[in-house]
């Protein structure tokens, strides 16, 4: 009897999406569907409101809302749809940030439930959180609110993860990651080859303004 049910709300769930599909793409319908049940009908919405970058002041808050799901694979699918959307996005980098160190950190609290967070060893949201933040903060000056927040772990004693995943979105700051050179030097010398890796590749980015390393 269970599998008959499990069956069944499958096939429904499969019918859905083409149902959504076969609706000319509504992006209304695309927005309802991030509250389905369903992980799969939220991740087939999220491709799809990515591509409707023309109205964002739909679409940005509809992914900043999953990066909240329960569902670590449909939390870092709404982070990288938002770091594609760019400028467009600007809007999502406080939850990005929160994202970002509340996986870390593994914290239960109101906005990821204690199903919905992992830490950065686990769940690729972290990374792609970073990756996002790299990406819009390249954007109006907005790498002066991203890069203290991705200094902070090679400031602090945090995880490798972390790190890596930091100096990662240093990197695609490119030079306007510039005041973050003092804390990639000190990454240089971290215990971890990985760790030291992404701080070259971030300084080499940054390029003469990381002279002094």
């Amino acid at each position: 009897m269970r599998l008959k049910i499990i069956g069944s709300l499958c096939f429904m769930s499969l019918l859905l999406i083409g149902n959504l599909w076969s609706e000319d793409d509504n992006l209304d319908s695309w927005i309802n569907a991030i509250a389905n049940p369903d992980p799969s009908v939220r991740l087939k919405a999220i491709i799809s409101l990515e591509k409707k970058a023309q109205q964002p002041e739909k679409v940005v808050p509809s992914l900043i809302r999953c990066l909240s799901d329960q569902n670590r694979n449909v939390r870092a699918k709404a982070a990288e749809a938002l770091g594609n959307l760019g400028e467009l996005a600007v809007a999502a980098i406080p939850d990005l940030i929160k994202m970002f160190y509340n996986q870390k950190n593994n914290i239960n609290g109101p906005t990821f439930g204690p199903l919905a967070v992992s830490d950065c060893y686990t769940d690729n949201g972290c990374y792609q959180a970073a990756v996002a933040l790299g990406k819009i903060g390249r954007f109006q000056e907005l790498e002066k609110i991203v890069v203290p927040a991705l200094t902070k772990p090679m400031l602090e004693e945090e995880g490798l993860e972390i790190r890596k995943f930091a100096a990662i979105s240093l990197q695609i700051l490119g030079q306007k990651a510039a005041p973050a050179v003092p804390f990639l030097i000190k990454a240089l010398v971290n215990h971890d080859e990985q760790v030291r890796f992404y701080a070259i590749d971030a300084l080499g980015a940054i390029g003469q303004e990381a002279a002094p390393a």
